[in-house]
């Protein structure tokens, strides 16, 4: 049992940073400490001793540790708790010499408010469970012989608990597979097999399990994640760092771990999309080995376990750090204060566009044209905004509520997810979009549109990009330009204004980005993040009959006047009171590139920004919606 297990926590007091395990310290060393990383120290166990393994309470306001008495992973062991609001920690397991060692993530149930651990107590290696209020002790597998259960993880709902079988080798090896059994003890179900798996976590949803793999004889583990039944199994890493301790944050978008990556001297804590992708680093520090992390229940910290990189008996404690900035919709959408490029481009994607898209600091892509998940794992882990296309003004044939859509690769159905079937002789539409054929107008003041959007293809889209978007690039909202003169003109119109009041009620923690709709622009603004306007200096003619049909176009005049000054004036005059950024997209040929009408479309837009002091952050493509790298921009790398 004298193995290292993995987890972390927070303490906050009356809004600070609790640092000290009870004010209980050694003379001779304080009971806070911060590092140059901002980590700061939580726990300072009595000479000797050594925390490891915290996790938080499902209210957050405790948490449980495994305290090793003899040293870094040698017991005896026990759990504490920690009070968050008094700072007062007290033993839970009886003071008796035995290993109890509980394991990071998933054990502290809130269905059943009991705590899961290994203990040996009973001659085995065994799963039992206990009370954290009045120590009700209880037993969960009894099995005979040389295994170790250890390392266990509840279900969300408290009817399983997922663990690890440990199968000593005659080299003294440790050869772990994942189990699961429930809480009662009875259906013993083997999860895994052929390699070596250990630290098994339920994810907060209790879709997926996670665990760390070793395929070969040497260090290099992986991160993995299988369905509960054990199949589907998918590698979340696949470095060759030694990649391990993983949990879940909250909302089981993320992963949290500990890992070498890069070749560090000592392993750091790593997070990682829940898809893979490029790993983005938390803590920062050569003379420390960082382990055994967790998130928050309010999804602000992760906390974890520390020690020099002395030897391998030095002991631990506990630290707490903030989680980056770069990781979105963890305490809500991400700021736009300070973004100065901007991409717009629909497109099947390639790894080619991928990289490109790096370098802009907010995109908007379409949800239904990306490959797999990992693509918006790798273009979130740059740190770029990532909006989802959708179009709330209009509907299109190719899109899941319609009647002949079908599943493809890139855009599997989900059958949790509502679908609505529509055809283009339903009554929420007003008539055929005469620029894109296929594409309908709608009537927004129809329930059954409303009820489209907010229940079945904005959870199907967010379901798709599996948490990484940040929000919405809403399309056709000019849509109400449409419903002039129609009987129920006034009503349509408002029918707009109320579905993007409600998609901002039920999806607080996403950026809106509508595109157009100055006929409602006024009424809008305040439920915005940003506002995009398309074609302000360069267009190009879709329409057949219309002048420019077939043509990129300039939309100012050798004098600078614009064709389309009520448009700008009336944006000015709405950016008084709802100051956002201007998200520009002009349209320009490529092929072969049109350097100066794309100049002169982003002269104009500098030129706003400069006479107005509002941020005018301007990007052009074809109307084939291309992604060209102007010479002029300034972009990431």
């Amino acid at each position: 049992m004298r193995r290292k297990l993995a987890i972390g926590i927070v303490i906050l007091v009356v809004g600070a940073i609790f640092t000290g395990c009870g004010g209980r310290g050694t003379e001779d060393e304080p009971s806070s400490q911060e590092r140059a990383d901002g980590a700061v120290r939580l726990s300072v166990p009595l000479r000797g001793n050594s925390d490891q393994n915290p996790v938080f309470s499902p209210d957050g306001t405790r948490l449980v540790f495994t305290r090793f008495e003899g040293g870094y992973n040698d017991g005896p062991a026990g759990l504490y708790l920690l009070d968050r609001s008094s700072g007062t920690v007290t033993r839970l397991t009886p003071t008796e010499d035995q290993d109890n060692v509980n394991l990071p993530g998933a054990a502290w149930n809130r269905a059943a408010n009991l705590i899961v651990f290994a203990s040996d107590r009973e001659e085995t290696n065994d799963i039992w469970r206990i009370s954290p209020d009045d120590g009700d002790l209880g037993r969960v597998t009894r099995h005979s012989g040389s295994t170790w259960y250890i390392e266990p993880s509840w279900s969300p709902d408290g009817q399983w608990v997922v663990f690890e079988m440990d199968n000593v080798m005659p080299d003294d090896r440790q050869q772990g597979s994942i189990w699961k059994v429930r809480a009662d003890g009875s259906g013993l179900t083997q999860l895994t097999s052929g390699y070596d798996d250990r630290q098994p976590n339920w994810s907060p949803m209790g879709d997926r399990i996670l665990f760390q793999r070793r395929m070969t004889e040497n260090d290099d583990w992986d991160i993995y994640t299988m369905a509960p039944d054990g199949g589907n199994a998918q590698s979340v890493t696949d470095s060759s760092s030694s990649d391990t301790d993983a949990t879940w944050s909250p909302d089981g978008n993320w992963i949290v771990y500990s890992s070498d990556y890069g070749g560090l001297p000592a392993p750091n804590i790593f997070v990682t999309s829940v898809h893979g992708g490029t790993p983005m680093r938390v803590t920062f520090d050569k003379e420390h080995e960082d382990s055994a992390p967790s998130w928050s229940p309010d999804g602000k910290w992760i906390a974890f376990e520390s020690r020099e990189r002395l030897a391998e008996t030095t002991p631990a404690s506990l630290w707490i750090i903030s989680v980056p900035d770069s990781i979105r919709n963890i305490e809500g959408k991400p700021s736009l204060e300070n973004i100065i490029s901007y991409a717009n481009v629909y497109k099947d994607y390639t790894a080619e566009d991928l990289e490109k898209l790096k370098r802009f600091d907010i995109v908007a892509i379409e949800p239904y044209y990306v490959p797999d998940k990992r693509f918006l794992a790798d273009l979130k882990a740059s740190g770029t905004i990532i909006l989802a296309y959708i179009s709330i003004g209009e509907a299109d044939d190719g899109r899941r509520y319609w009647a002949d859509w079908e599943p493809a690769d890139g855009t599997p159905d989900n059958p949790n997810i509502p679908r609505t079937i529509v055809t283009e002789d339903d009554p929420i539409f007003i008539g055929e979009d005469p620029g894109w054929e296929g594409s309908y107008f709608i009537d927004a003041s129809n329930q059954k549109w409303h009820d489209i959007m907010l229940n079945e293809e904005i959870p199907y889209i967010l379901w798709l990009g599996g948490g990484q978007y940040d929000g919405f690039m809403m399309d056709v909202v000019d849509v109400v330009d449409e419903y002039k003169g129609h009987p129920d003109e006034d009503r349509m119109r408002q029918g707009m204004i109320n579905l993007i009041k409600e998609i901002k009620g039920k999806y607080p923690k996403l950026l809106l980005v509508p595109n157009r709709g100055f006929g409602i622009l006024p009424e809008m603004a305040p439920y915005i993040d940003a506002f995009k306007f398309e074609e302000m200096t360069g267009a190009y003619g879709n329409i057949e009959g219309e002048e420019h049909y077939g043509k990129y176009y300039l939309k100012i005049d050798e004098n600078g006047g614009h064709d389309n000054q009520e448009e700008i004036d009336l944006l000015l005059s709405v950016l008084k009171n709802h100051s956002m950024p201007v998200l520009v997209l002009d349209h320009v040929q490529t092929e072969p590139p049109d350097e100066k009408m794309a100049r002169k479309c982003f002269e104009e837009a500098q030129r706003l920004s400069r006479e107005t002091g509002y941020r005018f952050i301007w990007y052009g493509n074809s109307v084939d919606q291309d992604l060209p790298i102007w010479s002029f921009l300034s972009l990431k790398r």
